[in-house]
Parts: structure tokens; C-alpha cells; sequence
């Protein structure tokens, strides 16, 4: 049990870099000055959340057709920590035509959340089709192969993010690998 959560911690994925800051004062945000969108990193977790998410709210209702639109709330929920409406905001944006490939990602990581692992293998195989040099997309893959009963390739996803630069990973992919090796001898010492 230990060993799992031991796991688990150590695969929660980093917070990626921020790709354009937002206004450094929230109360000196216009509508003119908030970005029309809010890529992966770039929230800032002292910024007006309400006052976001009415923004989205607003580009929603305005604009109902635009993955782009539905991806921002739904990434802005996963910001807040809440999965369910992100997934459901998420899953629209993937429905629409032409969604940013961050939005299978970010729908991954709230299935994860919600440990929706099956799901999120699924989610996170479509995003590394379209993005395939992103370490944690290979980190998420991982673990949720791991989670899915898959070590010997979440051994190979671990070994990616590795390369690829998480540290972490490389540590994993020890334990992996120590994980299938004592499952290998237990299954060797059973008779049938």
C-alpha cells in the first residue's frame, strides 16, 4: 500500500511553464487586457477566479462552436481543482471541431483526478499522437499504464520521460522494474 502511494506521489505531474503572463494586478484587468486564451501554466492562482470564469462564461455563450472557448473554462476548472466540470467542459471542447491538442491532455489529468484511469489512457494516447516530444504526456502515460495493470509499458513511458528530461521518472522506472521483477518471482515460486 505504501509503495503505491509512494507511486502515486511521485507521479503527479509538474506544473508546466508559463507560455504569456497575465495582468500582474487583477483589479487592473479589463476585458481588452485578459487574453482570449489561457494556456496550460499561464493562470495565475492570485488572479479574480470568479471574474475568469465569467469571462469564460461570456466567450462560451458568445461563441458556443469554439473548442477554443470551452477549452479555456475547462482548463481554468482544472486550475480551481474541479474535475468533474472540467471534464465536462473539456470533453465539449473535443466535440467541436478543431480543439487544441492541451485539451485531450488536460482532460487526461481531471480523469486521472478522478481516478479514471482507462479513460485518461485513452485521452493521453491521443494527445501524444499529436504532440509526441512532451515529457509529461509520456509521464501521464505511465502512470496511468501503471494504474491500468501495463508496468512493462509504463516502464518503457517512465523511461521516456527520463530521457526527456523529469528526473523523477528515472527513479520510477526503478521501482517499476523492481515491482515487475518481484511479481516475476512470486509467480515463479507458485505452483499450479
Amino acid at each position: 500500500m505504501f509503495a503505491t502511494l509512494a507511486f502515486l506521489l511521485a507521479c503527479q505531474p509538474e506544473p508546466t511553464t508559463a507560455v504569456e503572463a497575465p495582468a500582474a494586478n487583477p483589479a487592473e484587468t479589463t476585458e481588452a487586457s485578459v487574453p482570449s486564451t489561457h494556456p496550460i501554466g499561464t493562470d495565475d492562482p492570485g488572479a479574480n477566479d470568479a471574474a475568469l470564469m465569467a469571462k469564460y462564461t461570456v466567450d462560451i455563450e458568445a461563441n458556443p462552436d469554439s473548442a477554443e472557448a470551452w477549452y479555456n473554462r475547462g482548463h481554468h476548472h482544472i486550475v480551481l481543482r474541479r474535475w468533474v466540470e472540467a471534464e465536462a467542459d473539456l470533453k465539449q471542447a473535443i466535440s467541436l471541431s478543431d480543439p487544441p491538442a492541451l485539451a485531450h491532455k488536460d482532460l487526461a489529468g481531471a480523469q486521472l483526478s478522478q481516478r479514471n484511469f482507462e479513460d485518461a489512457l485513452t485521452n493521453i494516447e491521443h494527445y501524444l499522437s499529436m504532440v509526441a516530444d512532451d515529457a509529461e504526456g509520456y509521464h501521464m502515460r505511465g502512470f496511468c499504464r501503471k494504474s491500468t495493470g501495463d508496468i512493462p509499458g509504463a516502464i518503457e513511458d517512465a523511461q521516456k520521460a527520463c530521457e526527456m528530461g523529469i528526473e523523477k521518472d528515472c527513479r520510477i522506472v526503478t521501482w517499476l522494474e523492481n515491482q515487475l521483477a518481484n511479481a516475476d518471482e512470486s509467480d515463479d515460486t507458485e505452483t499450479p
